[in-house]
């Protein structure tokens, strides 16, 4: 062993250390990394967190330039590759935020009342986003936009980590990220009358392609160029009319064409953005399928508007389907959930759709139509005997297992207290794999039933690094 040891010394000092670590190559690599823009941003970007970034824009000038003036591209870049990394090794899920609200029944048409309950529901981490606010009811969502100093902001769409804000009952509307503070006003609409509301970012054809084929159709989202659309009738009734914003020309457009389904007795208030495609439910007392949208295709180009099918197993119950059924997005995959609770037992399905699109927006996959269903849960709700009433409320953003829920206790159990006359109700979180619900947090139950009609439901995502909005170019 000491030949051994005595060898090892020897050939170590074969190599002389000047030649391998002298100052003279450390400082070609340095003046090599400061020079090189590209290889800069390329090691930058593999720092591990915020934290970490901001005190490497402190070095010099430069790097400060690098990382905040030209904020767009290297937020992207930042994000792409802590996502391309978290999915592949199955990391911990990213924070987020969902809101709630309350619209009001009125024959058929579903109005939004600012006064109406909302309820924030923070994840953990999210928590230390927004300074430790606890889950609050009420006009919550007010304070939460108090930073806007406009009255009457109400929540009416959200995309990643942004929201679309519509003020008062004007004709406002307003881009915002609620971490940053980050803001701007839309340009005054066309005047007319919409039912429903969508914001959509768009991926990068060149990207996602590359992060299709790494991540085996895995979400990634690496711009924001962006539209806002504005959907409602014509005058017949019988044509879609569609009214966009985009953030390339700063100007809306408005459009109109045919649809089948223009019968339409209510809507949601907002559609559900998935990698560039805006997705609506048709519905009447039952789905009639699924309105796709994608507002980055031109008005006369094939696939823009496309009808699908729900999956052949979902049933069509006489009751309204927004209490049994909810659509989603997790992960940037669109899913269907739909549960059938029975006296002492709840049956719960997911399906996730399989549109091939997703990764190509210039070019349609047979319209959309023939889309495939591909189901990921169908289990029964053994742990739900001692919850009664659950409406469905949406599905987590960042982990397929875990859909959100409002129960309430039976009067009089041991559970709620022994109180007879009211129960306890509550938000639960339910864990399909564990089959367990976990209680968010309590809700008054004079607020119980308002809840049934939920049909509001909006999720943000916070990334690595915060999305900056860009400047537009009319605004």
């Amino acid at each position: 062993m000491a030949e051994a040891s005595e060898g090892s010394t020897l050939a170590m000092k074969t190599v002389p250390h000047s030649e391998t670590t002298t100052p003279s190559a450390i400082s070609k690599l340095m003046s090599l990394v400061i020079s090189d823009d590209d290889l800069l941003v390329e090691i930058l970007i593999r720092l591990p967190d915020y934290r970490c970034v901001v005190q490497c824009g402190l070095v010099c000038k430069r790097w400060f330039s690098l990382i905040f003036r030209c904020g767009l591209y290297f937020s992207h870049a930042f994000n792409h590759h802590h996502r391309q990394k978290r999915q592949l090794s199955g990391s911990n899920p990213l924070p987020y935020t969902i809101f709630l609200t309350n619209p009001l029944r009125h024959g058929h048409m579903f109005l939004t009342s600012y006064d109406t309950t909302t309820v924030n529901l923070f994840s953990k981490k999210s928590k230390i986003l927004h300074g430790e606010k606890r889950v609050q009811q009420s006009d919550d969502h007010r304070s939460y936009l108090e930073f806007l100093g406009l009255q009457d902001p109400m929540i009416i769409s959200s995309c990643d980590d942004l929201l679309l804000v519509r003020i008062g009952r004007e004709s406002r509307y307003i881009i915002c990220n609620p971490l940053t503070k980050q803001w701007f006003a839309l340009p005054q609409r066309p005047r007319s009358y919409f039912n429903s509301y969508g914001l959509v970012c768009k991926p990068n054809s060149t990207t996602t392609s590359s992060c299709c084929k790494k991540l085996g159709l895995h979400y990634c989202n690496c711009t924001i160029n962006f539209r806002v659309v504005l959907i409602g009738y014509s005058k017949t009734r019988r044509e879609l009319v569609t009214t966009t914003f985009s953030s390339e020309t700063g100007q809306w457009n408005k459009s109109s064409f045919f649809f089948p389904l223009f019968r339409w007795f209510s809507w949601p208030l907002t559609a559900y953005a998935c990698n560039g495609i805006l997705y609506w439910p048709l519905c009447q007392c039952t789905w009639q399928g699924i309105l796709a949208l994608n507002p980055f295709k031109d008005e006369a180009e094939e696939g823009r508007c496309r009808l699908i099918r729900l999956p052949d197993e979902i049933p069509s119950p006489e009751d309204d389907i927004f209490l049994f059924a909810r659509l989603g997005v997790v992960q940037g995959r669109l899913r269907l959930s739909e549960f059938e609770p029975y006296s002492h037992r709840w049956s719960l399905k997911t399906w996730e759709l399989n549109d091939l699109s997703r990764c190509d927006n210039d070019h349609d996959h047979g319209g959309g139509d023939d889309a495939d269903w591909l189901l990921v849960h169908d289990v029964e709700v053994k742990k739900a005997d001692k919850l009664i009433v659950g409406f469905f409320l949406g599905l987590h953003p960042e982990d397929g297992d875990v859909i959100f829920f409002i129960c309430n206790l039976p009067r009089g159990s041991r559970e709620s207290g022994g109180d007879r006359d009211t129960g306890e109700s509550g938000f639960y979180r339910y864990h399909v794999k564990r089959d367990s619900f976990e209680k968010i947090c309590d809700v008054p139950y004079r607020d119980f039933m308002l809840f049934k009609y939920c049909r509001s439901v909006f999720t943000i995502v916070h990334p690595w690094l915060p999305t900056k909005i860009p400047e537009l170019p009319c605004v």
